[in-house]
């Protein structure tokens, strides 16, 4: 039928009268039948959700702990321990009871903390089902939401049972819904599902007549503090905050401890965590009396025996020095060294390895604080101690066997039961002097297993020793983690090649590279190769806002990048690796629209790190850590983000995200990233983190001033100071490093942080995006061929090694490096040669300073400036022993301005050398028909 116009108005007219008719009488239906109201609309789907507190689990196992968190519900959280697999496996699952309303589909979320890539999971299961994954996920060290899987819940109850896979994690809160789509927001879940921000801890100031805390109890696993959120960074100036300098509270000294021998960094470790001050003795000054005498304390771990090693150390002792020794293998005792460690015997042979013996305290002093019966060191060495009386000894502690073994002293062969081995360690007084000799090696054993169980028992011993001569600073930091914010994703892809990427994923195919791929560099990255048109991946959620993304690539054949949403639609930033361009885009419907391109900084090979942000309502497109985009824009950042690939096969690793607000000015790096102000390295065994790779390495306590701190490095700008997550004051600019003096009362208790822009740390824990190599195979490889534990960066030349630092230096900046020798094959570290060119052009050596670090008394250390010969040292350099390089860690530090260079090794300075011009280029490290392991290279520069 055809209606004309008007026929269509009349209708329309009628249909509106009948449809407010209609919706009268229902009204007054609905006010009038008040038992039967009908609503005016459906009501929304009410789902059911169970918020369970990890810590009422039902836990038969002790070696899982409840502790406290300030950041975590009710402040209790659950603890797996951080012991090594077999230990895990012995754990027994812990149970919670869930009673639902009808059988139907849950889904399990778990507030999780994980540490790094080898401690990010658990395994859950119901009622007889099987246990199934939970987590693998990259965001470390923050509290965050981990989706758990869907199950099938019977009506009524049920049981929950998490089953342990890694150490080092943390649970806070469980949550059980049938709301399938449920996301939980940030922060802890209240009982009605609102979330509350993480709160930070209050700090308590110390009091400054508080010298030394009290030793912790052994076995005790104390909690430590997470994160907290992260402030923006704003700059300080003397209006707002003071300037830390000498005051009252400080006083001059000269008080500081030497370590030395060829486990010397065991004892480093020690005396970082008690906040003392030390300095390393060099090989050649063992037997040097008149050296050991600078020193208010020695200790020495398997000392060198080259020279008349023990008539240096008769003389240091008995003229009133305190010594620490252990492990004394085939030393050259003589006749004056057996009067000294009488009635220690040098004789190897009274040495054993350790099958985990037990100790008893016997009432000592020194030992108080440990448990009886606690298991020693495990495959350490251990010395026997003839315990007969003798003059002037004292022995302490005991220990006896885990199982029988025959007596290793004196060549019997009666079986030791359970007798009495030896005592732990002696001390004797000798002249005016005291002597400390450790049958159970304290500095060896935090080597091996980085164990510091038994620190408590240096804690003890120093605490006698030094008094008031210099007060510890602190006393077992629990370093916090890098602050972070609360937005705060990551993923570096360690899952296994057959998992599938939990993504969301457009086009082309996307796959995990697996811890054991054909090619070696493809371990532990994301793959994709794009069928047709650019292959994307999507990730994040719509609640996300002001935000940086970045990520790591190695575009190998092909053009990739990442894109993120804002409130005008989606906008990339990516390699465009044929024309050498990196391009900022608007991304619609598969299709790029530049809005800008520039010259990617050369070279183009090998991964490369790009990140997008908007901050002060400008782009910042960022690559390997250098903004070289900034355009002016009015939008916003708000929602879903993933990465693009096309035209080729391209590798991916280490996405970010996080708050713009949180990253210090002009940087795409949060505190603890690679190549920001302090590294984190990751999954590192033994006692390196807790020496080289401590926070406080870069700033050790001061060894002519008490209550102060140094900085290893050149501040060129102002930096501040931060003690337990708060700002304390700012620090002027140093060229020779600055002394840093803590305020009156604020003694650190967790952690002690140094802020800076002009520091970039690399411990080469992830992907090495701001270093290349031009010769040679540099790689994460095993420095010990006899132990797979120890991973680190490894040059290796079959002719020669050289990498490169990708952005070019110019004076003034400073160098702190540490390296050291790997193992060839099943041989030893031979220690050939460990080299350094600066100003170079960043393709070989024949340009710039370059300076050959070989064997001491030997080549030393040789300094060449572009080509011709300036200087050679024969005093300094390494040792050409192989024995002596193993476990050793050296450090190089180099100084330079616009007139000098200032080379240092292992803390003593070698030589300065006048510049007839500036030193400025490239950087590079590099080492001919030898292997290398660098563990941490950090940078100071005047002019980033």
């Amino acid at each position: 039928m055809i209606m004309n116009k008007k026929t269509r108005t009349f209708l329309s007219r009628l249909i509106v009268l009948v449809l407010l008719s209609s919706l009268g009488t229902a009204c007054k239906k609905k006010k009038k039948d008040t038992d039967s109201p009908v609503p005016d609309k459906p009501s929304a789907k009410v789902y059911e959700q169970i918020i369970l507190e990890a810590e009422s689990a039902v836990m038969s196992e002790s070696l899982i702990t409840v502790t406290t968190d300030p950041n975590a519900s009710e402040d209790k959280i659950i603890q797996i321990p951080d012991v090594k697999k077999e230990e895990l496996a012995k754990i027994r699952p812990i149970s919670y009871t869930l009673t639902v309303a009808e059988e139907k589909t849950y889904r399990l979320w778990f507030r999780s903390w994980w540490r790094d890539a080898c401690s990010n999971s658990i395994a859950a299961a119901l009622n007889q089902g099987p246990a199934q994954l939970v987590g693998n996920d990259g965001t470390y060290m923050i509290w965050h939401w981990v989706k758990g899987p869907k199950v099938n819940l019977k009506k009524g109850a049920n049981k929950l049972f998490i089953h342990v896979r890694e150490g080092a994690v943390r649970i806070d809160q469980i949550v059980v819904t049938d709301d399938l789509d449920f996301q939980p927001p940030m922060g802890i879940l209240q009982s009605k599902g609102t979330a509350v921000e993480q709160k930070p801890e209050p700090i308590k100031p110390q009091p400054e007549s508080a010298n030394l805390p009290k030793p912790e109890p052994q076995g005790v696993n104390l909690p430590k503090p997470e994160p907290r959120k992260a402030e923006p960074i704003k700059p300080l100036t003397p209006k707002t905050i003071s300037v830390l300098t000498a005051g009252k509270a400080h006083r001059d000294g000269n008080f500081v401890i030497g370590v030395g021998g060829v486990h010397l960094e065991g004892w480093e470790a020690i005396l970082l965590d008690l906040g003392l001050p030390f300095e390393r003795i060099p090989d050649g000054q063992l037997s040097n009396a008149e050296w050991l005498a600078k020193y208010n304390i020695v200790c020495l771990s398997k000392p060198i025996t080259k020279g008349h090693v023990a008539e240096a150390f008769y003389v240091y002792v008995k003229q009133g020095g305190i010594l620490l020794v252990e492990v004394l293998h085939n030393i050259r005792m003589g006749v004056v060294g057996k009067g000294l460690f009488a009635p220690v015997r040098g004789n190897s042979s009274d040495s054993w390895e350790s099958q985990g013996e037990f100790m008893l305290t016997t009432g000592s002093p020194y030992l108080k604080g440990i448990k009886d019966n606690s298991p020693v060191y495990a495959k350490v060495f251990l010395k026997a101690l003839n315990d007969t009386k003798h003059p002037g000894v004292s022995f302490h502690g005991k220990m006896y066997p885990k199982k029988p073994r025959r007596d290793p002293a004196g060549g019997r062969s009666r079986l030791l039961r359970e007798q009495i081995l030896f005592p732990v360690f002696m001390k004797k007084s000798f002249g005016k002097g005291t002597l400390f000799f450790f049958g159970m090696p304290l500095a060896n054993g935090l080597i091996y297993g980085g164990d510091d169980r038994f620190n408590i028992i240096a804690y003890n011993i120093f605490s006698e020793l030094i008094k008031d001569s210099y007060p510890m600073l602190y006393h077992k930091l629990r370093w916090n983690p890098p602050a972070a914010s609360n937005l705060n994703f990551r993923d570096d892809f360690m899952r296994k090649s057959k998992d599938t990427l939990d993504w969301k994923v457009s086009s082309g195919t996307w796959k995990f590279g697996g811890d054991k791929p054909k090619n070696k560099r493809e371990t532990f990255t994301l793959i994709c190769e794009p069928a047709d048109g650019i292959a994307t991946s999507t990730f994040g959620k719509k609640s996300w806002k002001d935000y940086l993304l970045a990520a790591s690539f190695n575009c190998m054949n092909g053009d990739a990048g990442i894109w993120l949403s804002t409130n005008k639609g989606k906008r990339a930033l990516f390699i465009d690796r044929n024309k050498g361009l990196l391009k900022l885009a608007k991304f619609v419907e598969g299709k790029l629209d530049i809005i800008k391109e520039v010259p990617i900084p050369l070279p183009l090979t090998g991964w490369r790190r790009i990140s997008l942000t908007i901050r002060q309502q400008s782009w910042q497109g960022f690559i390997d850590g250098k903004i070289v985009i900034s355009e002016k824009t009015g939008e916003t950042i708000s929602g879903p983000c993933g990465l693009l690939v096309s035209d080729g096969r391209v590798l991916m690793d280490d996405v970010l995200v996080c708050d713009s607000a949180a990253l210090p000015k002009d940087s795409d790096r949060l505190i603890g990233e690679e190549g920001a102000s302090r590294s984190q390295s990751l999954m590192i065994y033994g006692n390196e983190p807790r020496m080289i790779y401590s926070p406080v390495w870069m700033l050790k306590p001061h060894p002519k001033k008490t209550n102060a701190v140094k900085a290893t490095l050149p501040t060129y700008h102002q930096a501040s100071l931060k003690i337990d997550g708060k700002t304390v004051g700012f620090v002027p600019p140093s060229e020779t490093g600055a002394d840093i003096f803590l305020p009156a009362g604020q003694l650190p208790k967790n952690q002690i942080e140094f802020v800076t822009q002009d520091w970039r740390d690399y411990t080469f824990s992830k992907q090495v995006i701001d270093w290349y190599s031009t010769s040679g195979k540099w790689e994460r490889q095993i420095r010990w061929s006899c132990d797979a534990r120890w991973s680190f960066h490894t040059g290796i030349a079959k002719d020669q090694a050289l990498m490169w630092y990708r952005h070019p230096l110019k004076e003034s900046y400073a160098i702190n490096l540490i390296g050291a020798f790997a193992m060839l094959g099943k041989r030893w570290e031979i220690g050939r040669d460990f080299n350094i060119v600066l100003g170079g052009n960043g393709k070989d050596l024949k340009q710039g300073m370059v300076i050959r670090q070989g064997p001491i008394g030997k080549s030393g250390i040789t300094f060449i400036r572009d080509g011709k010969f300036l200087k050679q040292d024969k005093t300094h350099g390494i040792p050409f022993d192989p024995l002596n390089n193993h476990n050793r860690w050296y450090n190089i530090k180099i100084l330079i301005t616009p007139t000098t260079m200032r080379y240092y090794f292992d803390g003593q300075l070698v030589t300065e050398i006048k510049l007839d011009k500036p030193l400025n280029g490239s950087l590079g490290i590099w080492t001919k028909k030898n292997v290398i392991s660098i563990a941490r290279v950090t940078i100071s520069s005047k002019e980033w």
